[in-house]
């Protein structure tokens, strides 16, 4: 099959899923947003507006995935890559996981293992710094009011980016490994079973080494390729962050025996719909915030990777 003949397959494929999502997402907030709470009283205006934008964000998000790898396909992007095939798998992209069959010889070709790099003084510098800022800006975003559906804006989230930005992935994985286990003396996971503990924070701070592998490329000039970048480097992990938190809240609400009382936001059947629902709301509007800090502070420190860069060579 020509390579005309694959663009236009992929382009018609990835139109019928974005409308098909847009369906379903329209369906789902129609139906969450006519739920009454536990004491029977109707979602107010705000929960409901909030509602709405979570299910259209989770749409826009999705949409720019798809874009961004429909753009990499017709334009010949470095398609064989391993970034792609991730990609593909998230967006559903049957189709270029076909293609990418066909040709796996020439995908086999391009995967380059490499020998971890030696750690530099500042490399161990870096990670104790942005362990510090780490602690202090979670410890500060504790005093920030929790809005409905208990959202709370994971600001912390950033230096996680950050550090995966300017360190290589040995580097950034050991710093969360660090801030793992670190959360274990924490107050807040004091009431939590291991199974809560895993999911709702090692696994969603391990999650974020992974964008070592989705780092943004510099030398690209386009900003709606750089706009669509920056957008992979944070949806991979909150991806899994937002997984991570419906498997904690399972445990939370099957197992709510370590808790005085467990409450509900609004009435739904069934531990796991309510657990993939209400906590689409907290990820989502994580992934708002942190695809519009991350860049701002990537992008101005970009200096600092370059420095890290030097002194590995050296």
């Amino acid at each position: 099959m020509k390579k005309n003949t694959w663009n236009i397959l992929t382009i018609t494929l990835a139109s019928l899923r974005s409308i098909l999502l847009l369906g379903l997402l329209t369906w789902l907030a129609i139906v969450v947003a006519s739920k009454n709470k536990v004491d029977a009283n109707p979602l107010t205006a705000n929960e409901k507006t909030l509602i709405i934008f979570c299910f259209i964000f989770a749409f826009l998000a999705f949409s720019l995935l798809t874009t961004n790898i429909v753009l990499l396909f017709i334009y010949d992007l470095n398609v064989f890559n391993i970034k792609v095939v991730i990609l593909a798998v998230i967006t559903l992209n049957i189709e270029l996981l076909v293609y990418l069959v066909i040709n796996w010889a020439e995908v086999f070709r391009t995967i380059r293992w490499s020998k971890p790099q030696k750690w530099s003084i500042f490399d161990i510098t870096t990670m104790g710094l942005l362990l510090g800022i780490y602690l202090i800006i979670d410890y500060v975003s504790s005093f920030v009011p929790v809005m409905p559906f208990w959202i709370t804006p994971s600001f912390k989230y950033v230096v996680l980016f950050f550090a995966a930005y300017i360190l290589t992935f040995s580097c950034t994985f050991s710093l969360c490994i660090i801030i793992g286990f670190i959360t274990i003396i924490m107050p807040g996971t004091a009431v939590m079973s291991p199974v809560q503990y895993i999911f709702d924070y090692f696994v969603p701070i391990m999650a974020f080494s992974l964008a070592s592998f989705f780092r943004p490329i510099e030398k690209i000039d386009n900003k709606v390729v750089q706009i669509l970048q920056w957008n992979l480097y944070v949806f991979v992990p909150m991806l899994i962050v937002y997984l991570s938190r419906v498997i904690s809240g399972i445990a939370f609400w099957l197992n709510p025996a370590v808790y005085d009382g467990v409450s509900y936001e609004f009435n739904w059947n069934g531990a796991f719909t309510y657990s993939l629902i209400f906590n689409a709301f907290n990820s989502i509007v994580d992934y708002f915030v942190l695809v519009i800090l991350t860049p701002m502070i990537c992008i101005p420190l970009t200096v600092i990777k370059h420095k890290q860069e030097i002194n590995r060579q050296q």
